[in-house]
């Protein structure tokens, strides 16, 4: 971390040397810079400064290792549905989040968590032999994904590859999770944290949706009672995506907070079940909590 720290200056460096000799007007002496077409400047004491203090920030609060933990342990949310993918007849289309939504995300971070929605999505469609509806949402990761920035990890191979493996199940599962894996990698590398940890945040909130609602609507599932206490895991890894987006979120970003908020009503049931963790008495309410947050973060009703 410390040596990103010491690149990252150099590049800035550099960058503001060449704009010192490049320009007419530039000076070696001044401290600030004029652009070509004189419509803004650059003050680079301050923004060295700021890159410092960003920097700084970063490596006190631990962030990369933090994004580098919840982007690793993601797996075992994604495991819940090839666990209940045993079952093929366990398989329902409608809980699954409209590609047609795509038009009502607006902002970046909104399309982040909603990539990761759908990333879930196809997680669930692989695992259950819905090949044909699954290009479908792969096609759509793809908008979503060239619109926050990150259209390498999607390009045309990784279609055309989709595409052609049609017929081979694991090899469709490490196609999108080699894609997903990339769009976090390329997010981080650009220092978009946030951005990378609320495409995980979807992922999340899908893969409990998704689990919660077969549960609740299929009594005789196997390996129930082991899935169940999956779920009760899960408020570990919760809790990692919430400290990982309370400190990324210092400008208090209204989406941010609703999908902390909605988080924070999901951590309020781990809670109360607590002595008991959750079980059969308390799943309904569980998912109910869990449907709500996935719906008011992907506007579903």
């Amino acid at each position: 971390m410390k040596w990103m720290i010491i690149n990252k200056l150099l590049k800035n460096m550099f960058k503001y040397i060449n704009i010192y000799i490049i320009l007419p007007t530039g000076s070696l002496l001044s401290r600030t810079t004029t652009t070509h077409d004189n419509t803004a400047s650059v003050d680079v004491e301050k923004v060295i400064e700021a890159e410092i203090q960003l920097d700084s920030f970063l490596l006190a609060n631990k962030v990369v290792e933090k994004l580098d933990y919840i982007i690793e342990n993601l797996q075992s949310s994604d495991n819940l549905i090839k666990q209940l993918s045993s079952d093929i007849n366990l398989f329902s289309d409608g809980i699954l989040n409209d590609v047609s939504n795509i038009s009502v995300y607006e902002s970046a971070r909104e399309k982040a968590l909603n990539l990761g929605i759908y990333g879930a999505d196809l997680n669930y469609l692989i695992h259950f032999s819905q090949t044909q509806t699954s290009f479908k949402y792969l096609l759509t990761s793809k908008q979503l994904a060239d619109q926050i920035g990150v259209a390498m990890a999607f390009d045309q191979n990784i279609i055309e590859e989709y595409q052609s493996k049609s017929e081979n199940k694991d090899t469709l599962l490490n196609i999108v999770f080699g894609a997903y894996k990339d769009v976090k990698k390329l997010l981080k590398n650009n220092e978009q944290f946030q951005l990378s940890t609320l495409v995980i945040a979807g992922s999340w909130i899908e893969n409990m949706y998704i689990t919660t609602h077969i549960l609740t609507t299929n009594n005789s599932i196997n390996s129930r009672e082991v899935i169940i206490a999956e779920l009760n895991n899960q408020k570990y890894y919760l809790n990692k995506i919430n400290e990982l987006l309370t400190i990324l979120n210092q400008d208090n970003n209204p989406y941010v907070l609703k999908v902390l908020e909605s988080f924070n009503e999901i951590n309020k049931c781990y809670t109360r079940f607590d002595s008991s963790g959750v079980n059969e008495s308390n799943l309904e309410e569980f998912k109910i909590k869990i449907q709500e947050s996935r719906n008011k973060l992907s506007h579903n009703k």
